[in-house]
């Protein structure tokens, strides 16, 4: 069932069904694709640890197919023109998004770029729903047509370049491809990604933050500065790329805990419930915590089986009870 309400920044809809998953088998999927689909895939870079191989037996078979790709290298892009002639290459240098449309009811949205990197902590959730469908290929045809994005810069800071890894602390992760299937979930589709502006309203509420990087401190300083004045209780789960800056917003605030990992990359926010047995709330989105002003997806679903399903997923990977 559609509902499809427009609301500020998005769309809210009850959707037909979903599967919530901790990775993406993109060779699986598509591989099993009928070679006259027509298929669309976002993503930041492609990199594959079977080379380009990975790339000829997903896409070898497809008849249309575009790829719309941020960062490719010469050599890579070269690979695509001689190799897979079959495939529209096109250069998005703004994009950050991972979304893979398969009309005429298929959406696959996630954190993992197009390739195979299974050691990583990833999520992905594949939508079956008409409406979504038609949502996406709505947004990702105005940002691959034209030159604008679906994000605005929230400050004029600089983007702040933590690229040092502190430590080697790796996580337990087996990707679970399979995951749980939900049904007629109440979810918003984000034309928009402002954290600091879907944060309002929560109060005494458990926030986990899932990122990367933390792009933009001043931005993440005032966006933790809110959610503690909101009496909410704030724990990271980063990668070691983050450790620094996490560690600096520690010092000032006191209250947020952190750990980080070198084999996460996983976008999430997850706010639990007010009480128990109640929905809690989970963001999935390609951005990390912090500014953008890329192209950018984000979705929410309101859902008590997707928070406790995420939330001992992350429990599983640093293998220990997260408590605020």
């Amino acid at each position: 069932m559609l509902v499809g309400v427009p609301d500020n920044g998005g769309e809210e809809h009850i959707l037909k069904k979903m599967t919530l998953t901790t990775g993406m088998d993109y060779k699986k999927i598509l591989t099993s694709m009928p070679s006259d689909q027509t298929i669309t895939i976002w993503t930041y870079d492609v990199y594959s640890k079977e080379g380009f191989k990975f790339y000829k037996d997903c896409l070898g078979h497809l008849q249309d197919c575009t790829l719309i790709v941020s960062k490719i290298t010469d050599s890579m892009r070269q690979k695509f023109e001689t190799e897979l002639p079959c495939v529209t290459l096109v250069n998005k240098e703004n994009t950050h998004a991972k979304i893979l449309v398969i009309p005429p009811d298929i959406v696959y949205l996630s954190s993992q770029n197009f390739g195979d990197n299974p050691d990583w902590f990833q999520y992905a959730v594949r939508i079956q729903d008409w409406g979504a469908c038609q949502f996406y290929m709505g947004e990702t045809a105005d940002h691959k047509d034209g030159d604008s994005t679906n994000n605005i810069r929230q400050t004029g800071n600089s983007f702040a370049d933590y690229t040092r890894q502190a430590s080697n602390n790796y996580g337990k992760y087996i990707p679970d491809y399979s995951g749980i299937s939900l049904s007629a979930v109440e979810a918003k589709l984000e034309y928009t990604v402002n954290w600091n502006q879907k944060f309002n309203g929560y109060f005494d509420r458990d926030f986990l933050i899932c990122t990367y990087t933390l792009p933009d401190y001043g931005y993440c300083q005032r966006m933790i500065e809110k959610l503690l004045k909101q009496r909410n209780r704030v724990h990271f789960i980063a990668n070691t790329k983050s450790e620094e800056p996490l560690r600096k917003l520690q010092q000032e605030f006191g209250k947020i805990t952190f750990e980080v990992y070198s084999n996460f990359h996983a976008k999430m926010v997850l706010v639990s419930p007010v009480n128990a047995g109640r929905n809690g709330i989970v963001w999935l989105s390609s951005q990390n915590f912090g500014d953008s002003g890329w192209f950018e997806h984000l979705f929410r679903l309101k859902s008590a089986t997707a928070y406790e399903y995420y939330l001992g997923k992350l429990e599983g990977f640093v293998d220990h009870k997260i408590c605020w």
